[in-house]
């Protein structure tokens, strides 16, 4: 007979706090569309900056939430819950070939006060890994120790998956500027004002430069 019962009490650090946060940061984001959408006074070139912020905004928000995972560690398998506790991926443990630890920090000087410093433990699957953050668990150290102790260590596979990541997130910037610049020539055109083009565009295009960079980045 299979053991489901879980062999280690996930810990998790996110609390109302974060889901109220989250929340409110959505319902800001919202309500700033509708009134840059609805009240006409507003410059074209102010409507479509605020419009853009805040779809930016809106679109970080939506996905910090869905993308909020919680895991349930068997001694048979790993399954991920989402924020609603909906199960959302089982894998079995032995399916996990391997695991790699990547370092990552928000500056680059210990001593400056927003510096912050955390682990993502990669768990190698030939499917799809699955990711731990060690800011996301109190009792991240046990979760790992349980977790990897029959596991081999690599860090290739990792490289390549962090390689992968940050081409996403550079494509989303690019994709976010493109977007962005289309919209703001349109309403531009749609009003016979082209002036705001001046600010939008160059405005926008810092976010096509930081995910062009990124990509060619070696």
């Amino acid at each position: 007979m299979r053991n489901t019962k879980p062999i280690v009490k996930i810990k998790s650090k996110v609390s109302l706090k974060f889901y109220f946060t989250v929340t409110i940061s959505l319902i800001v984001s919202i309500a700033t569309i509708v009134a840059v959408l609805t009240i006409t006074e507003l410059p074209i070139a102010v409507k479509t900056i605020l419009s853009m912020l805040a779809g930016f905004f809106l679109f970080i928000g939506c996905y910090t939430v869905l993308s909020y995972k919680k895991e349930i560690i068997t001694t048979t398998a790993i399954t991920e819950l989402s924020f609603l506790n909906k199960p959302i991926r089982t894998t079995n443990r032995l399916d996990i070939t391997a695991f790699s630890c990547i370092k990552k920090g928000n500056s680059n000087f210990s001593h400056e006060l927003n510096h912050h410093k955390w682990e993502e433990l990669v768990l190698i699957n030939p499917t799809k890994n699955i990711l731990l953050h060690s800011s996301s668990y109190s009792n991240y150290e046990d979760l790992k120790r349980i977790i990897t102790s029959s596991l081999i260590h690599t860090s290739e596979p990792a490289l390549v998956w962090k390689k992968k990541v940050n081409y996403n997130y550079n494509i989303g910037f690019i994709t976010f500027g493109l977007l962005a610049i289309t919209a703001s020539t349109y309403f531009s055109i749609k009003t016979t004002e082209l002036k705001p083009l001046f600010i939008t565009i160059p405005l926008f295009s810092t976010f096509i430069i930081v995910g062009l960079r990124g990509i060619l980045k070696k």
